[in-house]
């Protein structure tokens, strides 16, 4: 299946689809008639083949989560809360960070892009080897002449191979300090990022306890997503497709398009750009409007295959979809928008919003089967 989506914008139709598991894509019924997920339709375009018998490459192990992850993660946090301090006396070190002025002197005088001043620099870092060796060990604040050659094929004809010096004054070495890890910052970094009381946590226990969570479950989503991918590869290439409903291809291809266009009327002025295919072209990096089209119709073509073999499954394995599901989907939908009822959710969403949110939950569950379904090699 193709994974390049067109400039992120396929992303939203996971989220809300277009119709329910129905051949037809209506989406004038107003009686609820066409609401109800079935896959009876989809049988006359796919037979599936043996999709419980399918071997896997994924790694259990995997899961588990480190105490050097953890650790990692605490390290990150600190890092995010640290101070910096200029430090104006001692030596240059490989690492540091330091703020420097300097001149090349090709042959007495300054040659082009050589000088600067108050320059930051990391010792490690791009400079020419020789400029970036010569750094370590200077003493801060004095001025250095340090001998370097460019290398031959440096790419600048006026320097390439030649041998210039460097006049350096290291004006002081930036020094990260890292606040203390305690029970005190854990409160105070949660209590700055908190949505709710219940986001606060009060102890190094408690964070420790709170990114261990969320790295397994991190852990989980990524490698659900590694097995149900080859999952659907394998059941799409052993299933017989006869082809996709027509009407539905057509609404997921409009669809595209139509995220496509809003995303140009957001970010084309920001690109000072007033042509949708220009904005194709020279953002998203298609070749021709005609290419981005192909593109669209393959991808709305493997999006449909997908979506008609997670019917079809989800009708062998009586897989269902229950009006309490649905309702905890709403409520959940509501705490992440702006809208305070359900029926503000349909009104802005659409008149085919009870069939988008059945299928979303249907292939949240038939995605699981799926995943459980596998054999792990």
């Amino acid at each position: 299946m193709k994974k390049r989506l067109v400039c992120g914008l396929m992303a939203v139709m996971m989220v809300m689809s277009l119709t329910a598991c129905s051949k037809s894509g209506n989406t004038n019924n107003t009686d609820g008639a066409n609401d109800t997920v079935t896959a009876t339709d989809y049988k006359e375009y796919m037979t599936l083949g043996d999709y419980k018998n399918i071997a896997v490459n994924a790694d259990p192990s995997s899961l588990e989560v480190t105490q050097e992850e953890i650790q990692s993660e605490i390290d990150a946090c600190l890092a995010a809360y640290a101070e910096t301090k200029q430090v104006t006396t001692g030596t240059v070190k490989d690492g540091d960070t330091i703020n420097m002025d300097f001149s090349g002197l090709l042959n007495g005088v300054a040659f082009s892009n050589g000088t600067a001043t108050d320059y930051s620099y990391t010792v490690g870092g791009n400079f020419i080897e020789d400029l970036d060796r010569g750094l370590v060990g200077l003493e801060i604040g004095k001025e250095y002449e340090i001998p370097c050659t460019f290398p031959q094929n440096y790419g600048t004809e006026e320097l390439n191979g030649k041998d210039v010096i460097f006049v350096v004054t290291v004006n002081y070495v930036e020094e990260y300090i890292l606040p203390e890890y305690n029970d005190e910052f854990v409160k105070m970094m949660t209590t700055e990022t908190a949505q709710t009381e219940e986001d606060i946590l009060n102890t190094t226990a408690e964070l420790e306890e709170s990114i261990k969570e969320y790295l397994a479950e991190y852990k989980q989503e990524q490698y659900n997503t590694n097995v149900y991918g080859q999952m659907m590869i394998s059941i799409l290439d052993s299933a017989e497709i006869k082809g996709v409903p027509e009407a539905e291809l057509n609404d997921t291809i409009a669809m595209i398009k139509e995220n496509a266009e809003y995303e140009f009327s957001l970010y084309g002025p920001y690109y000072g750009i007033d042509n949708f295919e220009t904005y194709l072209t020279s953002v998203c990096g298609y070749a021709s409007m005609e290419a981005f089209e192909t593109e669209v119709n393959e991808y709305a073509t493997e999006y449909m295959y997908e979506r008609m073999a997670i019917c079809l499954i989800a009708e062998n394995e009586g897989i269902t979809v229950t009006q309490e599901e649905k309702d905890a989907f709403a409520n959940d939908l509501l705490t992440q928008t702006e809208y305070k009822t359900v029926e503000e959710l349909k009104e802005a969403y659409g008149e085919t919003y009870d069939a988008d949110v059945e299928y979303q939950l249907l292939y949240d569950k038939t995605m699981a089967a799926i995943i459980e379904m596998a054999k792990v090699k």
